[in-house]
């Protein structure tokens, strides 16, 4: 019996804080880049994860990204490379977001 409770337990903490997938956008603009998390749902969700960059020297450099965005609205952050003649290749990122209660 307890297992049974210990395992309902842990099955319905997964259900409480639900994932959203969102889409984020992410425009490269050569020695920055801009991440675009736009918020269609009718609740809140809070975002949050890294962004890597890649640049043309064979570096990478992260960002990480945090924010609340409120429903029907839409969050902007840019980061920025440390070497200003250095240009980012490509990017990737690990943003994932939650339902706010």
């Amino acid at each position: 019996m307890k297992t049974f409770l210990l395992v309902a337990a842990f099955v319905t903490s997964f259900g409480a804080s639900a994932q959203v997938y969102v889409n984020p956008t992410i425009f490269n603009f050569g020695n920055s880049v801009q991440v675009q998390i736009y918020n269609t749902n009718d609740f809140d969700i809070s975002c949050s994860g890294s962004v890597n960059m890649y640049t043309q020297q064979n570096r990478m450099e992260s960002g990480y990204y945090f924010d609340q965005v409120r429903k029907g609205s839409m969050s902007m952050r840019s980061f920025y490379l440390m070497n200003m003649n250095d240009r980012v290749n490509y990017t990737s990122h690990s943003i994932f977001c939650q339902k706010v209660r």
